[in-house]
């Protein structure tokens, strides 16, 4: 029966109706400690919450949809905030906070303000702690990076190549008239 109020959608933000010797509390998990092998749970705290009271708990954020032209663009996109603290009743905490990155583009930034948050829903965090982030990935900087070094070898190569040509003319032009007066 634990196991299974755990196990749903809510995670450790479930509401779980608490019998202590007959007296039913209205609760919610406060904190779970696992066996860090096995996974089984060694201890739960529970939190007695009222169901008119505002509480404060974390909510993941997850992620949905492709960022397409952050793709495109050899970019990524980084998920920074995992959780954000909420305020509200009991009955109002969303299972989740969804995040749509389908629309992003390199450079932009979706932050806490950006959120839409459920009715009943308030959050303390900063407004504009960011939450996903698209940007071009260490990996394109690099191979650009690698790009212009390239081009600047093959640049001065050229330029080698070509100052080699003009001394080979020259000196071939001062051989010729050596020859000729001999």
């Amino acid at each position: 029966p634990l196991r299974a109020a755990l196990t749903t959608e809510a995670g450790l933000n479930a509401l779980i109706d608490l019998d202590i010797d007959g007296d039913v509390a209205l609760t919610i998990v406060k904190e779970l400690q696992r066996h860090p092998i096995r996974g089984d749970v060694l201890h739960i705290d529970f939190l007695r919450v009222s169901a008119d009271a505002e509480i404060t708990v974390d909510v993941p954020i997850n992620l949905e949809g492709e960022a397409a032209e952050v793709e495109r663009e050899g970019g990524t996109v980084d998920h920074v905030l995992f959780a954000l603290s909420i305020s509200a009743k009991p009955a109002d905490i969303p299972n989740e906070l969804t995040v749509d990155v389908s629309g992003l583009a390199i450079g932009d930034t979706v932050r806490v303000g950006d959120l839409q948050l459920p009715k009943g829903v308030t959050t303390d965090v900063d407004p504009e702690e960011p939450v996903v982030l698209a940007q071009v990935s260490a990996a394109a900087i690099e191979a650009e990076a690698i790009a212009e070094a390239d081009a600047e070898v093959a640049a001065e190569q050229a330029e080698e190549a070509e100052a080699a040509a003009e001394g080979d003319d020259a000196e071939a032009g001062s051989d010729d008239g050596g020859d000729a007066e001999d």
